[in-house]
């Protein structure tokens, strides 16, 4: 139950904990958009019928504020309470909406990536202070996604949207840009690697959690059901490597921790018959 800040707190009814606070949100770091690419889907956002639209609305905020949470077991009449503390803490927002989640897809994110000081400005240039590469930000998703949508479809393909922001610098790897999947290997539920491909730059993503610990989040699913079938993975690591092309420079390499991953399949007969794995390999993985 969330309780509006500045509201006094309502009576807990429903032996669920009590959140109430406030959370600011500061210099924000939107996905650059245009005309013809409005948003991070590029181009695909201007089709109508698509089955999940997302949206990146902050690659990385400043967080200020506090939420205090109340326990839904009293002893002796007294509650249990705890709170805790965003100031000076990092954030990432997106979004999705849409009918239902993609058959099956891998999404990654992180913002705070650990650094040895010298190594990363001697041969990155990018600013590191307390052990945290500052300004940076990852984000990579990559779905099976139904052409032209999910009522007409055609055909399905693969769809990538990622992206690394380095200290003001956004490198894109989509498939509205050109981007391709040079290899993706999933490992099992918790593991995957993903290597991604642009006309200038190689991007070789290494992401890994702890899936049986994972909460299961709520997600929709065709018919209009919304059960909880998410794993998202809190606390995971991704080790992300920015390569040049032309000339095999490194340009940037990092491990980020507090990451989110997910590696998931919509729920269906088909999906539990040949295991949810399976499915995710199937549409997702490739060598080439």
């Amino acid at each position: 139950l969330v309780v509006p800040h500045g509201e006094e707190s309502l009576e807990n009814d429903m032996g669920t904990p009590v959140i109430q606070g406030e959370i600011i949100f500061k210099d924000s770091t939107p996905w650059p958009a245009s005309i013809i690419l409005p948003d991070v889907m590029g181009w695909f956002a201007w089709l109508p019928g698509m089955e999940c639209r997302h949206g990146v609305l902050s690659l990385s905020s400043n967080t200020h504020g506090s939420l205090m949470i109340t326990s839904a077991e009293h002893a002796n009449g007294v509650s249990n309470h705890s709170t805790v503390n965003f100031d000076n803490g990092k954030s990432y927002i997106e979004k999705d909406w849409g009918s239902t989640f993609p058959t099956t897809w891998i999404w990654c994110q992180s913002n705070h990536f650990v650094c040895d000081k010298s190594d990363n400005q001697r041969l990155y240039g990018v600013p590191c202070d307390d052990n945290v590469i500052q300004n940076t930000s990852f984000f990579m998703s990559i779905a099976s996604v139904p052409f032209p949508n999910n009522a007409l479809e055609m055909f399905r393909f693969r769809g990538i949207i990622c992206g690394l922001w380095l200290d003001g610098k956004l490198y894109r790897f989509a498939t509205y840009t050109g981007a391709m999947i040079e290899k993706l290997t999933v490992h099992d539920h918790g593991h995957a690697t993903v290597v991604l491909r642009s006309a200038q730059h190689r991007l070789v993503v290494d992401a890994y959690g702890d899936y049986n610990s994972a909460p299961a989040l709520f997600g929709p699913v065709p018919g209009g059901g919304f059960v909880p079938f998410v794993h998202e993975m809190l606390g995971a690591t991704v080790v992300v490597t920015l390569e040049r092309r032309s000339d095999g420079r490194i340009l940037f390499h990092g491990m980020g921790t507090h990451a989110g991953l997910e590696i998931e399949s919509v729920a269906s007969n088909a999906t539990r018959a040949r295991g949810k794995l399976a499915v995710i390999r199937s549409l997702l993985s490739s060598n080439s």
